[in-house]
């Protein structure tokens, strides 16, 4: 999520042209210019994709181009929103994209860290009634705060395997793993 403030960027490839590459290179293990690669490398290729971009449809035609030069699976960008997620989903299979995909989700570790990233990057968005939640929290103890934030993330887990086709949740706990655990164990995933 986010782009490092100092990187150049480099237009020799779009996310679609590198995965062709990596493709070549895994599958058939030669590079761009058909030259051979010894022991070429094992990967699963993966795309990222954002269910929150205004408008979707763009965001959707990216899909289907990966798609078609052969992305084993799709991660999105962290969503808050379960509405916003079983839209991105229908319209994705609207279209015919077929690969897995699986939902990123960011606990948060404080109040600042959502208030930053709310603020900060783009196309991230938190309900109001999540943020309520924390903020009310956290005012009574960082111990609250902690539990409510798991309270929260088992609840979207849940309605993510209730109410989705979704493969799967990619859950970034930046700083905050031990929450992990307990967050799985109430939305009753099994690890």
């Amino acid at each position: 999520v986010g782009d490092n403030p100092q990187a150049k960027p480099v237009h020799d490839l779009d996310s679609t042209q590198f995965i062709y590459m990596i493709r070549k290179i895994v599958d058939e293990g030669v590079d761009l210019a058909g030259k051979k690669i010894h022991n070429p490398p094992k990967f699963h290729v993966g795309a990222a994709a954002n269910p929150n971009a205004d408008p979707l449809e763009p965001e959707v035609y990216k899909l289907i181009r990966k798609q078609n030069v052969g992305v084993d699976f799709i991660q999105t960008q962290s969503t808050y929103d379960i509405e916003v997620i079983k839209r991105f989903l229908k319209e994705v299979d609207s279209v015919g994209v077929k690969v897995p995909i699986l939902i990123g989700v960011t606990p948060f570790k404080s109040i600042k860290m959502m208030e930053w990233l709310v603020k900060f990057v783009p196309g991230i968005t938190v309900p109001s009634e999540i943020q309520e939640r924390l903020y009310k929290a956290r005012k009574i103890s960082k111990e609250k705060f902690e539990d409510e934030n798991i309270e929260i993330f088992s609840e979207l887990c849940r309605e993510i395997r209730k109410t989705t086709n979704a493969a799967g949740i990619h859950m970034m706990a930046i700083g905050f793993e031990w929450v992990v655990p307990p967050i799985l164990e109430r939305a009753g995933i099994k690890v």
